[in-house]
């Protein structure tokens, strides 16, 4: 199996810098609406394996009751959620070239690394005569991503309709559908490759996506992305100063681990073709140093400078430590149908 470890932070500095100017604003709004939540149940089987959860000892997370199931180590929210987020929020409108850049920056290297990874295990694949199902589009830069690589065959599933209309009105063709044409493009014979970017992590039964995999031929590929429990959700823990991004409550109330992942693929008869590892924890760090010299004696001049720089030029290394030592919070998996 081919194995990749860490990118560079800059790729994700905008964010991460963005998101340290609006953390106050972030912290309040996700707390004050984890008071709002309104429950269906308390859930009484693990979403991922359905085995029994009773007499599971729970761990608080951020004032969320969590649970870590005995059977496939996949850790989820005690309570079941009565609505999920509204992600045309989390996608917000961006003009073209900054959607551009986003699409370069964060996307592309998800594409690039499949390529690489598959002109190693596969060099005889012909990728470009594949068809490609993008499930969960979101704002449509992973499908944008193929386009500027000029594969023909794309599509996308995404629920959120407003979404659905952003992108096909980019693209100016009609290449993103709707949960109801999930189904048939998932089961469509000429759909070679599936590629699902954090996904997984918001469905309360992942299995609708897993078992419409699970029944396709052997030779499929799944390529996918999800968040897992590691260094930066533990700083969570540590820290309540600064707003969750890993375990916050709200949009995310469930994490793989290692375990969970290799029980979903035994599951669906996958085997790893590739694995990617890379996460954020680092800069989760920075943010949160940051954030709390900026509250004290150190905010302006150049010292503040001199502690900024110096902290930035070691996020790469410490992320890569991670990386390696298998503790991030994010794992890139490509596989195909055993």
């Amino acid at each position: 199996m081919y194995k990749k470890f860490s990118k560079p932070s800059s790729d994700l500095s905008k964010e991460s810098d963005d998101w340290l100017l609006k953390d106050d604003e972030i912290l309040f709004r996700t707390n004050e609406d984890i008071k709002n939540l309104s429950y269906l149940a308390n859930r009484e089987t693990c979403l991922l394996c359905g085995s029994t959860l009773e007499g599971t000892e729970s761990f608080m997370h951020r004032s969320v009751d969590y649970i870590c199931c005995r059977n496939c180590n996949h850790i989820q929210s005690v309570q079941i959620l009565a609505s999920e987020a509204e992600f045309d929020q989390i996608y917000p409108p961006l003009n073209k070239k900054d959607w551009e850049k986003r699409r370069d920056r964060i996307y592309l290297p998800k594409l690039e690394w499949i390529e690489e990874s598959l002109k190693i295990s596969m060099p005889k694949l012909s990728l470009k005569d594949l068809g490609w199902l993008d499930l969960g589009s979101g704002g449509g830069y992973f499908l944008g991503a193929l386009k500027s690589k000029e594969y023909k065959d794309i599509k996308g599933i995404e629920e959120n309709s407003h979404l659905i209309s952003r992108s096909n009105e980019f693209f100016q063709e009609e290449i993103v559908f709707g949960l109801d044409k999930s189904e048939f493009y998932l089961n469509h014979s000429e759909t070679n490759i599936v590629t699902n970017w954090f996904v997984l992590e918001h469905l309360n039964d992942p299995w609708i996506i897993l078992n419409n995999l699970k029944n396709k031929p052997k030779g499929t590929l799944f390529a996918f992305s999800v968040p897992v429990f590691g260094f930066g959700t533990i700083l969570e823990q540590v820290s309540e100063e600064y707003a969750a991004r890993s375990l916050d409550g709200l949009v995310h109330r469930q994490i793989f681990t290692q375990q969970s992942i290799d029980y979903m693929l035994n599951k669906m008869n996958y085997k790893k073709v590739s694995d990617w590892t890379f996460g954020q924890d680092s800069l989760d760090l920075k943010r949160l140093i940051l954030k709390k010299i900026n509250k004290r004696s150190f905010s302006e001049g150049m010292l503040l400078e001199d502690i900024q720089n110096k902290i930035g030029s070691i996020v790469d290394p410490i992320q890569e430590v991670l990386d390696r030592a298998d503790f991030s919070d994010a794992k890139h998996i490509l596989s195909i149908k055993d």
